[in-house]
């Protein structure tokens, strides 16, 4: 999940982009290049900030710039970041993606504007609309700045639009963000209308401090810890045992991500073990983890996929019978059903001295 990272490095393409129209040197037209292809390296998604610069030049009538070396040299530093990785990666480029794309009607295009709305708490959305519609109100303070966040904006949610993936909130993280630094320049735009006002301007901003101090100390109020899943114990427990040299273990199916990191995070030189997701090799499923099917239908025949295939260890964290998928249920039943080939070497009840739902399996051969 890079969206994060592709997100800043968007909008680091548009802050450097907007210092080489204030500046149009050579470094400074290398320097956008540079984050552009660091961008789209972090996901292809970000490939539309490759057309920033040409857009933004075209909209803001700056067509000196389309003769400048400065200008002319960014596709071609793109290339050569972006372009050995595409062409060794080029089987890859659509691997995952759905075969179908979805309908390109105007209900698709307003599920990812109001999705993207749906990221801010309910407060800070109000502020964002209210603060958007000041700007859209006043077209004098569209400078440079926010046409180039908008030129991002957009070329994002259209990427979106036309590509086969449907509206997902991570798709959005830079489009939330423009809409929020947009909203605060409507904002300052309005707090200039009423500094001309008359004599209730200060109250009125000094009202807005106060709302805005509340807000934040309340979403802070609401923030909860996420709770204790002995994931680090568990893992140490796997790792810290030298007599259990490149092994093959099962991880947990309800956190699988989170028990990957954590063993690497542990593991001080590149892992010889092999961890294996049962998601994968246990059940089958597309990308986005629809399409999904157990690829057993008893414990039997599971079991005899384990003697096919041996493992040292399956970790199993214990949860309710209804929220297990049918290749949990499955295994769980596998595991009470065969004790004799898997042993229990780390019980239920000795995660740090509290009572842990984890356990570790060792498969015995016979």
């Amino acid at each position: 999940m890079a969206d994060h990272m592709t997100a800043f490095l968007s909008i680091a393409v548009a802050a450097c982009l907007l210092h080489y129209l204030k500046q149009p040197v050579l470094w400074n037209g290398i320097f956008c290049a540079v984050a552009c292809g660091c961008a789209i390296l972090s996901k292809y998604s970000a490939a539309y900030t490759l057309a920033l610069p040409l857009l933004a030049v075209l909209l803001l009538r700056r067509f000196e710039l389309l003769r400048k070396p400065s200008f002319l040299v960014q596709p071609f530093v793109v290339a050569l970041i972006v372009g050995p990785w595409a062409l060794w990666t080029r089987g890859l480029a659509s691997y995952g993606l759905p075969s179908e794309r979805g309908a390109l009607t105007v209900k698709r295009a307003a599920s990812f504007v109001l999705l993207t709305f749906e990221i801010f708490p309910p407060a800070l959305m109000a502020v964002v609309i209210l603060g958007l519609i000041v700007l859209l109100m006043r077209p004098r303070a569209w400078r440079e700045d926010l046409v180039v966040l908008s030129l991002l904006c957009a070329g994002q949610l259209a990427l979106l639009f036309l590509s086969p993936i449907g509206p997902e909130q991570r798709y959005l993280l830079a489009p939330a963000a423009v809409f929020l630094i947009a909203s605060f320049a409507g904002w300052a735009e309005a707090r200039s209308l009423m500094l001309h006002s008359g004599r209730w301007a200060s109250a009125i901003s000094g009202f807005v401090a106060i709302l805005t101090v509340v807000f934040v100390v309340s979403q802070f109020r609401d923030l909860t810890r996420m709770p204790r899943n002995h994931i680090r114990e568990v893992v140490a427990f796997i790792t810290k045992d030298p007599a259990r040299p490149a092994q093959r273990v099962v991880v947990p199916p309800t956190l699988e991500g989170p028990f990957i990191a954590e063993f690497v995070a542990q593991s001080r030189h590149r892992p010889a073990d092999y961890l294996l997701r049962p998601s994968k090799i246990l059940a089958h499923a597309d990308w986005f983890g629809r399409n999904y099917s157990s690829a057993f239908v008893t414990p039997e025949e599971m079991m005899e996929y384990f003697r096919q295939r041996p493992v040292s260890l399956i970790v199993w964290n214990e949860r309710t019978e209804a929220t297990l998928k049918a290749h949990e249920r499955i295994m769980s039943e596998m595991l009470r059903t065969y004790p004799l080939s898997w042993h229990r070497v780390l019980p239920a009840d000795s995660g740090s001295g509290s009572a842990s739902s984890w356990t570790i399996y060792e498969y015995r051969h016979w």
